[in-house]
């Protein structure tokens, strides 16, 4: 089949919309302005695959204006020395394609921004106030492109040409501008959308704004309707071998010497091979940014409780809230590494997108890589409360559920994860994989009284992590018969310290925020670290000291939960922030 097999793209409807700014003389310094964004844009497209049937590709965005009252405008209202937020608003541009049944279809496209004829231009006919790094201001997040321009928020004039600036890229013509180039989505036949929320702001400062009096600025912005669409046949290749030959092979990774991890890995590093207990794994260990896979949604809003510590689809009653994701969100992963099945171990990131900031480390704002924070176990005075499942009175049971495993059983259910679990191992796109609660210790296990170290922290204490789970009881799995337990509902858990430990952490009391894994937050791993005597601990991963450990009834640490996806999943994509790999 040709790369390209469509035989024509047909814009079936567009509907301009309208970037408007009005700028009145109001006070001596600082003015009234009206900043009005007006996206109503609606572009459908069909596209007729030789080979595929048909695909549809539409974009559509919602109103987003800004009202700025004189009053915001005044001098009185700026600081000296500063800009002053006079207003802002969002408007999402929503970017959808439903590809065809059994074949692969990617559209590249651009987000435009294009001047009316008889309209001003900001920062060339009419001047930016001098000085002024924010004055109109724009913001583009989403499902990165190639380049956006707008990743972060910059005067609107931004690439003006102004101080040898290189605009060969960002102008189309002398009235139309490029917000994002290059932007990708993917559909293997069901429906896809990539969300870009596009945020206006309008500054008040503290100097004269007279250049603006009386002009307008007005055009649209839009998806450029010259856009590349590609339908071809699905991938063949497993996903793990795809990852594999894009990171060297088996051979080349499997003939790098093991990594001192001793040392903190801050370099931009690759994968490197261990045995765990299903055969040979390959890790990704150090400032990695091609391990980036979007898989699965969300199916209602979800909302962190502080006050319980617990989620909701909506806030209860005097709850104290924080909204983590929204119905339709798409979710966000980071590779760990390719289990000795070819499965493909993946931990939470949460709903943002990648960019070129974040394509190495995606920091934590608000849980914006976790699920909330929870303790590991309410119950902390005896050392079975390590467990992921624990029965009192045994070191290995695995009769109750820890505070935590419940935890991440009900964010299960806010997500369309289950449809890709039902335990049959020839469909299933999620594989039923081992996590690892290892419970062996270094010396005499008892309930209470003594204080003892599990074989976890003595093996990150040394820097000898291993892959393996060697107590049967402690291999967490849904199915019993061959691998694991069979003590789970959900093949979800969470991450081990000899993995945290591999991917590039420290060990030695330093923090490390170079590695894919560094989140500038606390979270738990699975891993036990020991028992004191009064008090029951898990390794976690400290931000400002890599690898530690804390009480299990600690509720400051956040929940990353981890999921494989099927040896037999296949993957397209490069891995890249801007190529994220996308599962079929």
């Amino acid at each position: 089949m040709d790369e390209k097999n469509y035989k024509n793209v047909k814009v079936v409807a567009v509907i301009a919309s309208a970037f408007l700014l009005f700028i009145i003389f109001a006070a001596a310094f600082a003015y009234f302005g009206t900043f009005n964004i007006d996206l109503n844009n609606n572009v459908a497209v069909n596209i007729y695959a030789e080979q595929g049937g048909d695909a549809t590709f539409t974009t559509t965005a919602a109103q987003l204006n800004l009202q700025v009252p004189a009053s915001a405008m005044s001098q009185s209202n700026s600081e000296s020395g500063n800009a002053v937020l006079a207003a802002e608003n969002t408007a999402t541009l929503n970017v959808t394609l439903k590809g065809s049944e059994g074949m692969l279809t990617t559209c590249t496209y651009n987000i435009i921004y294009e001047y009316d004829n008889t309209s001003e231009t900001y920062g060339n006919s009419v001047a930016v106030t001098s000085g002024a790094d924010k004055e109109i201001t724009l913001q583009v997040s989403g499902l990165n492109g190639k380049y956006n321009y707008y990743e972060t928020e910059r005067n609107f004039n931004y690439y003006s040409g102004s101080n040898g600036e290189d605009t060969t890229d960002v102008w189309e013509s002398a009235t139309k501008r490029y917000l994002v180039k290059e932007a990708k989505i993917r559909s293997t036949g069901s429906e896809e959308t990539a969300k870009w929320n596009i945020t206006g702001k309008y500054y008040n400062l503290d100097v004269s704004q007279s250049q603006l009096e009386g002009k307008s600025f007005t055009g649209k912005i839009y998806v450029d309707p010259n856009y590349d669409c590609v339908t071809e046949e699905l991938p063949t290749e497993n996903g793990y071998n795809l990852v594999l030959t894009q990171n060297g092979g088996r051979t080349t990774i499997e003939a790098k010497t093991a990594p001192d991890v001793t040392t903190a890995e801050t370099g931009v590093v690759g994968m490197y091979a261990a045995e765990d207990d299903l055969g040979t794994s390959y890790y990704f260990r150090g400032k990695v940014n091609n391990n980036w896979v979007k898989f699965g949604k969300y199916t209602s809003d979800m909302y962190y409780n502080s006050s319980d510590r617990t989620l909701y689809n909506t806030c209860p009653d005097g709850g104290s809230c924080t909204k983590i994701a929204s119905n339709g969100d798409d979710m966000y992963w980071r590779i760990i590494r390719i289990n000795g099945d070819n499965s493909i171990r993946m931990i939470y990131t949460g709903v943002t997108p990648p960019t070129e900031a974040t394509q190495y480390v995606m920091t934590d704002t608000n849980y914006s890589t976790s699920i909330g924070k929870t303790p590991f176990n309410t119950n902390y005075d005896k050392s079975e409360y390590v467990g992921y499942m624990y029965t009192l009175g045994e070191q290995h049971g695995i009769s109750t559920n820890s505070t935590i495993k419940t935890y991440l059983d009900n964010w299960y259910t806010f997500t369309n994860l289950s449809t890709y679990y039902t335990n049959n191992t020839s469909t299933d796109l999620l594989a039923d994989q081992i996590i690892c609660n290892d419970r062996n210790t270094s010396n005499a296990w008892v309930s209470t009284g003594s204080s003892f170290n599990y074989a976890a922290n003595d093996r990150y204490s040394a820097g000898t992590p291993s892959l393996k789970c060697t107590t049967k009881a402690d291999r967490f799995t849904v199915d019993d018969e061959t691998n694991g337990n069979g003590a789970l509902t959900n093949p979800v858990g969470l991450i081990t310290s000899d993995e945290i430990l591999l991917s590039g952490a420290d060990n030695q009391g330093s923090s490390n925020n170079s590695f894919y894994l560094y989140n500038n937050d606390y979270y738990w791993s699975a891993s036990p670290r020991g028992f004191n005597g009064l008090s029951a601990f898990v390794v976690d991963l400290y931000p400002f000291v890599g690898l530690r450990y804390a009480a299990v009834n600690d509720a400051s640490d956040g929940v990353r939960g981890v999921v494989s996806l099927s040896s037999k999943a296949r993957l397209s994509g490069s891995g890249t922030y801007d190529d994220v790999y996308v599962v079929s």
